[in-house]
């Protein structure tokens, strides 16, 4: 009898023992399970992080090139979808501010914001949410809508303030259990910070070069005055200076200093006697090789000044021909500097249509006829031909 209790107590005691140790296992299991899949989502988020960490690493240090030129709208677009990626939205959108009325005016969308049916939106319009609440505080704002009745959805505005002023806002959407966070918030707000400043030393940097090129353009008229054959041609050269740059499709920076070329490619007459330069009837040979000196006078001008050293080179060479005709120093083709190549025919437009005593200007007509002819000798053919179309979409005479 007690053998039979005996082994009864064992048998329970092993199947109690058996029991402890599937629970046990069971549990270890799922704490193994919870901790692997714990592990797998902040393996996920790390890589997120690490993602959003070097988009912005790389975003940072190239805003300055994704404004680009601040008269074109491509810099809405380029820091919009970088913004976008930092914070994996779902939409994307950019609205400029108007101050007369105030309002905020679509500029450019992506995903879920390119349904947008209203693209003006007045600043006051309560149902704007944050949209109208960034722009009127001009800080962040974060929603996020957890309602059951419709899918989840979190949306983040930041404004875009520079200097003081109202730019515009940037929004954000995303769709699902995973709204945008206030750290994102902080991430994308970073980040516009940084492209505002961008802005305002862009506007900075334009406006002093705005100003430079206009003071050039007095001093270039005040020479003008000095020499009857070339008065009235700076701003004409300047103006389609620029056209033939775009016809060339040329960047911004080299139009720039092309536009200093056009105004100041004679600034070395300053040198030369004005008796000469104001000579009624044609120069003698003697009197020729003085204002052939011009151009190497106007270099050893503008070489030492810091700013204007691209330009030097563009009035040094601007008398060369393409077939290595000219002067100063006889370069042909491509050994001409481009802008030098584009002030050439600039310098001979302005010639052709100014008044000599010993004959009269040139109509529009009979100079593109002789600018025509001396392509391929005196005239880069390619230059030429963006000539005439800048003459004529600016009706070169205007």
């Amino acid at each position: 009898m007690f053998i039979n209790l005996l082994a009864i107590f064992l048998l329970l005691l092993i199947i109690l023992m058996t029991v402890i140790f599937w629970v046990g296992a069971q549990n270890a299991h799922k704490r193994d399970r919870a901790y692997k899949t714990a592990l797998e989502n902040n393996q996920k988020k790390l890589d997120l992080q690490t993602s959003r960490i070097n988009i912005l690493s790389r975003a940072l240090p190239n805003i300055q090139s994704v404004v680009g030129d601040l008269n074109s709208d491509s810099w809405q677009t380029l820091a919009l979808d970088e913004a976008r990626a930092l914070l994996w939205a779902d939409g994307a959108s950019y609205w400029r501010f108007h101050e007369t009325p105030r309002e905020l005016e679509l500029q450019v969308s992506r995903g879920l914001e390119t349904t947008i049916k209203e693209n003006r939106i007045p600043i006051d319009k309560e149902q704007a949410e944050a949209l109208s609440q960034a722009a009127k505080t001009r800080v962040p704002v974060l929603l996020v809508n957890n309602e059951i009745v419709s899918e989840p959805q979190s949306t983040l505005a930041v404004p875009l303030v520079v200097s003081g002023r109202m730019w515009g806002v940037f929004r954000f959407i995303r769709k699902g259990d995973d709204p945008l966070s206030p750290r994102e918030l902080d991430l994308v707000s970073m980040f516009v910070r940084q492209l505002a400043l961008v802005i305002e030393n862009r506007e900075m940097v334009t406006n002093r070069e705005k100003f430079y090129l206009e003071l050039v353009q007095t001093l270039a008229e005040i020479l003008d005055s000095r020499d009857a054959s070339t008065q009235g041609q700076t701003k004409r050269a300047r103006r389609l200076a620029r056209g033939m740059a775009h016809e060339l499709d040329m960047p911004e920076q080299f139009i720039y200093y092309l536009e200093f070329a056009a105004l100041l490619h004679d600034i070395g007459k300053i040198a030369i006697d004005e008796s000469v330069l104001r000579k009624p009837g044609k120069l003698t040979p003697q009197e020729f090789e003085i204002v052939k000196k011009h151009p190497e006078i106007g270099y050893k001008i503008l070489a030492p000044v810091t700013m204007l050293a691209p330009v030097a080179p563009m009035v040094l060479y601007h008398q060369e021909w393409f077939n290595g005709k000219g002067y100063p120093e006889g370069l042909s083709g491509e050994e001409i500097p481009l802008g030098a190549r584009i002030v050439g025919i600039l310098d001979a437009w302005g010639a052709m249509t100014s008044e000599r005593p010993w004959r009269p200007a040139l109509t529009k007509e009979e100079a593109l006829k002789e600018i025509r002819k001396g392509a391929g000798t005196q005239f880069d053919p390619r230059v030429v031909e963006a000539f005439v179309a800048a003459v004529e979409k600016n009706g070169g005479d205007s």
